[in-house]
């Protein structure tokens, strides 16, 4: 539900909720930038508050994004594990591929120290 406030709303500060014959009072308990979360005992009575032609548009939605939601929750782990995997490759390709520079430098050190004296040497 979308509300409109004209001034700052802090966290703890009790508010008023009217419309029409309708009201009812909650609390602040959490405030991010221009978004509040509200906290009442009271229910809301929502059926009363929408009219009925939205209710059902609201119902059509409703039940559109929670299929829409359970089918990709069906799905959506295993384009998270496909990628893991092909992250988890490419990790493993560049270390093996540091290790083995790191080794033809140290093979080529070893290598070359005796070298370079013999060639000193001639």
């Amino acid at each position: 539900m979308l509300l409109r406030y004209g001034g700052p709303l802090n966290v703890g500060c009790l508010i008023e909720l009217r419309r029409d014959e309708h009201g009812m009072l909650a609390t602040v308990v959490w405030r991010e930038r221009l978004r509040a979360g509200l906290s009442s005992s009271n229910l809301l009575p929502v059926a009363e508050l929408i009219p009925p032609e939205a209710a059902a548009s609201l119902e059509a939605s409703s039940k559109a994004s929670a299929h829409k939601l359970h089918s990709s929750s069906l799905h959506g782990n295993e384009g998270s594990r496909l990628f893991g995997r092909r992250l988890e490759f490419i990790v493993f390709v560049a270390i093996a591929a540091m290790i083995a520079t790191s080794i033809s430098v140290m093979a080529a050190m070893v290598l070359f120290k005796p070298l370079a004296s013999a060639v000193a040497v001639l």
